[in-house]
């Protein structure tokens, strides 16, 4: 179950993800014996892209790690709630409630910023297993940028040393690539939802020009990307109703 709430508004925030290194996000190896090992992801035109639920996952983990860094004091000064994120046994308790009331005044009282909330910034910002998620990411298509083969020595996991003759073909995107997509942030209506709203500006402005790691084989020199903010635009339900008319 998941709660939802009215929007007070929509915040579409476009975004560029630019590799500074090759990027491997991984697709599904073929049938054909000529395709490389590794293939990135690809959507039905060919081209690569960057699946929104793994950009979501790295800035989640990205925010998680410095907000956690943050001393509970100083970051209900920062935010209004002292927590980054919530206790992983508190809110598996949380998900086993029924009562659609009880989660609602939960949630209140989370982002009100009680002592006793058991919700945190994170929880809130990027959604749990009952609370709807008011952040939302688009896959990132790519804009320009080509894909590589490239070859690595394979590694004996046992012995930790590489396989005599052994080579692994995958590929990846070249450096300089730019992938485009979207977060889209609702902010949502419980009376007082500032906080979240502060979150979110926060990340916007911590992220923006920042190096993140996406992908895999970071271990060899893959996945750094540069994200920065092109364009930010805000909505009202009543200008989301209109512009649909």
């Amino acid at each position: 179950m998941e709660l939802h709430a009215a929007i007070k508004y929509r915040e579409v925030v476009e975004f560029q993800l630019e590799s500074k290194e090759f990027l491997r996000v991984g697709g599904v190896p073929g049938a054909d014996i000529a395709e490389p090992d590794l293939p990135v992801i690809k959507g039905a035109d060919g081209k690569p892209f960057i699946p929104g639920s793994s950009i979501k996952g790295v800035i989640r983990a990205e925010y998680t790690r410095m907000l956690s860094s943050i001393p509970p004091q100083k970051l209900k000064e920062i935010i209004g709630i002292e927590k980054a994120v919530g206790k992983e046994e508190e809110i598996i308790e949380l998900q086993k409630e029924k009562d659609t009331n009880s989660l609602l005044v939960e949630v209140e009282k989370s982002i009100n910023g009680d002592k006793d909330a058991k919700l945190g910034v994170i929880d809130l910002l990027f959604g749990s297993h009952f609370f709807a998620s008011p952040l939302l990411f688009t896959d990132a298509q790519v804009d320009n940028g080509a894909v590589k083969s490239r070859f690595h020595v394979s590694i004996d996991l046992d012995r930790e040393v590489a396989k005599t003759g052994a080579l692994v073909e995958l590929e990846a995107v070249e450096p300089g690539s730019k992938f485009i997509g979207k977060m889209i942030y609702n902010s949502i209506d419980t009376g007082n939802s500032s906080q979240i709203d502060r979150a979110f500006e926060i990340l916007k402005s911590t992220l923006n020009k920042t190096e993140i790691f996406i992908g895999g084989w970071r271990s060899r020199g893959y996945g750094l990307c540069e994200f920065s903010i092109i364009n930010s635009k805000k909505y009202t339900p009543i200008d989301l109703i209109s512009e649909k008319k």
